[in-house]
């Protein structure tokens, strides 16, 4: 049955409704029916998550009347005055269902919670969470058509954690979303992940009738490359080392063609023992490939239009070689195809080559005895080919001035990068960090 009365102590009764088939609109038009003017107190609300077990809200306060051929709601409920408190108001014509109501809300959100709200609402990606959370949100439209809703308002999570698919977690999230029609943004998320932490300033604009427009910028620093990895690209074969990058992007819609990113990265102590193409570069530089990519420092800054990456600076070293790539370069991924040039050396013979110029020669000469050591290289062709076919020698010409200061770089910091190399990528990397904004 889905209404019952019962007599309280005090004379006054107790009014339960109980239903588990009817919709809300069904239960809503009948709510109204029945009680044109209600004053219900410390009524519970169960839901089930799904693994089936019950979470129960007690405490709830209704107040309900018909006026003007609407009927007009408030639900509240209060166990704490500052911290665990929500208030739903509003007004429903129970004949087509239309409604305006306003959800205020205080609430310290359960792991159970959130699972079973995940439930209902059939939530992608996010497997569990919980933490405290500040709601003000307005909403005008059918009760019975989502699809027709206006919101506005805001929603602030402080000290979440929030356990997603494929191993991403995000702890000690911080994160305040404020939407109008057609409008949402993101104006400041922080969160501790893959043992490092992320931060980011998103929108998202949707107009009827076109595709859902996003973009923003995202920071990660001091991020797990094993754990980031892992997560996102499981088949992919890079190991160890820590990820320092932020990124500027905006798509419309779904489709890869769409996308629009730029992107500054550093890994510092990375293994790149499988990723295509640098086992090849390898080979031909004369470098054992299982040696040679172990314990790198890798830095790029690209962009990307759509499928194609092309590359605006990138350079790699490690103990036994430094490569780096001329701007221009591209990479098409939806092909699996490469085509650029890097300059490459193993850093023993540059060494070799420095200590037989004479000291009284040394600031004359060791331009050119460093450039006579490199060695030039266009990649071009599908990146999971033999280095026979993909990889081939072309002529050094004159190398700039760039060119002969970054190997000397590297090898003045030991087979690393290096401040003096690492600067310019810094620079790309802050001025796309995200700002907090107001």
């Amino acid at each position: 049955e889905d209404k019952m009365s019962s007599p309280r102590a005090d004379g006054t009764s107790a009014t339960r409704f109980h239903t588990r088939s009817k919709s809300l609109t069904e239960y809503l038009r009948e709510l109204a029916d029945k009680l044109p003017a209600a004053d219900i107190s410390d009524a519970g609300l169960t839901i089930e998550d799904e693994r089936g077990k019950e979470h129960r809200w007690g405490g709830i306060n209704l107040k309900g009347q018909s006026a003007d051929s609407l009927y007009k709601l408030k639900i509240s409920r209060q166990i704490d005055r500052y911290y665990d408190w929500q208030t739903l108001t509003g007004e429903i014509n129970p004949q087509d269902l239309q409604a305006q109501w306003r959800l205020e809300m205080s609430h310290n959100f359960t792991d159970g919670e959130l699972a079973a709200i995940r439930k209902r609402l059939n939530v992608p990606l996010i497997q569990s969470g919980e933490g405290p959370t500040m709601i003000d949100i307005s909403v005008e439209g059918p009760l019975d058509d989502t699809a027709k809703w206006s919101a506005s308002g805001e929603v602030d999570l402080k000290s979440w954690t929030l356990r997603c698919e494929r191993g991403l977690n995000l702890e000690n999230m911080f994160l305040l979303v404020r939407f109008v029609p057609g409008r949402a943004d993101v104006k400041l998320v922080e969160a501790k992940v893959f043992e490092g932490t992320v931060k980011g300033n998103f929108y998202v604009l949707a107009d009827a009738g076109s595709d859902v427009l996003y973009g923003g910028t995202v920071a990660v620093d001091g991020a797990s490359m094993d754990k980031l990895v892992a997560a996102l690209a499981p088949n992919s074969d890079v190991d160890k080392g820590r990820l320092n990058a932020s990124a500027s992007f905006s798509c419309e819609g779904s489709k890869l063609e769409n996308l629009r990113l730029r992107c500054a990265a550093i890994v510092e102590n990375v293994d790149l023992l499988n990723v295509p193409v640098l086992p090849a570069l390898l080979s031909v530089l004369g470098v054992p490939g299982a040696q040679g990519l172990n314990q790198s420092d890798l830095a790029a800054v690209i962009k990307m239009d759509g499928a194609i990456i092309t590359v605006e600076q990138a350079s790699m070293a490690n103990a036994l070689v430094a490569i780096q790539a001329e701007p221009g370069g591209t990479i098409d991924v939806a092909n699996q195809r490469v085509d650029m040039f890097v300059v490459g050396a193993p850093l023993n013979q540059l060494t070799n080559a420095l200590e037989q110029v004479p000291i009284i020669n040394l600031f004359v000469d060791i331009s050119k005895s460093v450039i006579n050591k490199l060695t030039r290289l266009r990649v071009s062709g599908q990146w999971d080919e033999p280095s026979s076919k993909l990889v081939h020698v072309e002529p050094l010409g004159n190398a700039a001035a760039g060119t002969v200061q970054f190997f000397r770089s590297v090898l003045k910091a030991g087979g690393d990068l290096g401040r003096d190399v690492l600067k310019p990528f810094n620079d790309s990397k802050d001025s796309m960090t995200p700002k907090e904004q107001e």
